[in-house]
Formats: structure tokens, C-alpha cells, sequence
């Protein structure tokens, strides 16, 4: 016989409006979101609830509890700059402390140019890009990522920037510190592996010499 859903897990933000058309198929609605390294945790022990698996699930949780403890422990403020970058098929975004890749560069020590910057209302984690801040911030180095292995915001990005000289004028443009993060790890919500996220972060800037 064929499988019958009892059960919708969605996004907080995105799915809040199909909650009554969810409800009345009588399906239980589950409404997440993973905006901070806290929250990725919060959701394991939810799935491990939800799945009737809370003990393979504590026991990842502390695990990822511990990694990223090792990870950042003994992290001074790093003296840099970082410009955030977030592609959608149509949009540049910049991400603010409160996304989770924000919390990320948070925790290696990064000061996020964009930090205070009002979120937009469809991504309120995520602010809209204002060149003029960016230029008076002049960040050190500017990370990319995108939402899946879909090369194309980066290069549509590169192809603006081309178009539009005063990026040049930024230091981390001059040094060639333009990055393009692994989609895997910082594109969407990577769950137990957002301890491989802030390695690799930790790992570039310390490549970088920060």
C-alpha cells in the first residue's frame, strides 16, 4: 500500500502560511528553523524526539557539543573585516550576525560589516546590499555562498562586481580575498556537519593569517 504522510516539517518563515491548508489535509505541522549553531543543536534533539531515537540523538548532540567547544575554545577577536555574501537565483544578500552563517563567523571572531544593518522582510536574518556601507567598511575579506552546487549567483555576482569599479577599491578585492563557500556547509542548514562548517572557516582565515 502506498505511504501516507502524517506529519509536514517546514521552515518557520517560509511555510508559516500554509499552515491552515497543511492542518486541514490533517497533517501535524512541524515549523522550524536553524539560524544560529544553538538552534542546529535544538533541532537534533527535536528530530530525535519526533523519531523516538532521543538517545542516538543526545549522544550526537554532545558530541557536536564538545567539537565546537574544542573548536572555538581560546578564540580571541580576530582582526578582521568579513563582508557575508548570500546569492539567490535573482539577489545578492548580505548575511547579519543573527543567520546562522553569521553566528558561525561569530563564533571564529569575525566582525560582520553588516552587523546592525536592518534584515529584509522576506529574509530578515539577511540585510539588502548597500555598496556605500560596504565601501566605508572596507572589509578584509568577502565570503560567498550560495544555496546549492548552482554556479551561477557567484559568477552573476563576479559579472556586478565587474560592472561597477568602486568594488575594486576594496582590500579585499585588491588582495584577491574573494571566497566561494562550499554549498554543503554553509548554503543551507548542514545539521550534525556544522562542525565541519566552522573548521573550515577557522582553517581559511587561519590560511589568510588572521
Amino acid at each position: 500500500s502506498a505511504l501516507k504522510a502524517d506529519m509536514f516539517v517546514g521552515h518557520k518563515r517560509l511555510n508559516v502560511k500554509d499552515v491552515p491548508t497543511l492542518e486541514a489535509l490533517g497533517l501535524n505541522v512541524v515549523l522550524t528553523q536553524g539560524d544560529s549553531v544553538d538552534e542546529v543543536i535544538d533541532l537534533i534533539g527535536m528530530y530525535g524526539n519526533i523519531l523516538n531515537k532521543q538517545e542516538q540523538a543526545n549522544a550526537l548532540v554532545n558530541t557536536i557539543e564538545q567539537e565546537i567547544e574544542k573548536t572555538v575554545k581560546g578564540n580571541q577577536r580576530r582582526d578582521v573585516k568579513a563582508l557575508i555574501l548570500f546569492g539567490i537565483p535573482n539577489e545578492t544578500m548580505a548575511a547579519l550576525p543573527q543567520s546562522l552563517a553569521g553566528n558561525l563567523f561569530e563564533l571564529a571572531g569575525v566582525e560582520n560589516i553588516c552587523k546592525g544593518m536592518p534584515g529584509l522582510k522576506t529574509y530578515p536574518t539577511y540585510a539588502q546590499l548597500s555598496l556605500e556601507r560596504i565601501l566605508e567598511a572596507d572589509p578584509d575579506v568577502i565570503y560567498f555562498m550560495s544555496m546549492g552546487d548552482d554556479a551561477k549567483p557567484f559568477e552573476r555576482f563576479q559579472a556586478d562586481m565587474a560592472n561597477v569599479p568602486a568594488w575594486n577599491k576594496l582590500t579585499a578585492i585588491k588582495n584577491d580575498r574573494l571566497i566561494n563557500l562550499p554549498y554543503e556547509l554553509f548554503g543551507t542548514n548542514p545539521g550534525p556537519r556544522i562542525v565541519e562548517s566552522l573548521q573550515f572557516l577557522q582553517n581559511s582565515l587561519n590560511s589568510l593569517g588572521y
